[in-house]
């Protein structure tokens, strides 16, 4: 026979019980620190994702820009290559490939437009994001308050 009364449950001796970690305890300061973290990211969330969407639209616009700067910049070429073919003043000479002027903003503009739109979307994106963090705070919060008014009520009754 055992000299240690066993545990109903998990039948370990009664010793072995005391050496177990107590249960962690309700701590509200804890609650109230993880609900104000999320409030902290429902404010940046919605910066971060319109700057992370304008850098996505910017990008993508640099292969349209890339198109649309080298078929203007071909059809000016040829444009002046028809104008002063066979004119006899030694224009005959096919123009080498050249880069687009310096000056041709339709690059930047694609950028612009792209940027705008991507920052747009992102922005949309961060506030919905950020309306989930509100909820999952303000969800916290409303477990806090159950658990402190049912402390209270526990304590009223008891006293």
């Amino acid at each position: 026979m055992r000299s240690d009364p066993g545990c109903g449950r998990c039948g370990e001796v009664a010793k072995n019980h005391q050496r177990r970690r107590p249960l962690a305890q309700y701590d509200a300061n804890i609650l109230q620190k993880f609900a104000d973290n999320l409030y902290a990211k429902a404010r940046s969330i919605i910066f971060q994702c319109g700057l992370v969407g304008a850098v996505i639209g910017a990008l993508l616009a640099i292969p349209i820009a890339i198109y649309v700067s080298g078929h203007n910049h071909n059809d000016s070429t040829q444009a002046i290559i028809d104008r002063y073919k066979g004119t006899g003043n030694g224009f005959n000479v096919p123009l080498q490939d050249s880069p687009p002027p310096a000056n041709d903003p339709t690059g930047l503009i694609a950028a612009g437009v792209f940027a705008t739109i991507g920052c747009l979307i992102g922005v949309s994106s961060g506030q919905k994001k950020a309306f989930q963090y509100k909820l999952q705070a303000q969800l916290t919060l409303c477990q806090m308050q159950t658990e402190f008014n049912t402390r209270t009520q526990i304590q009223t009754t008891a006293a």
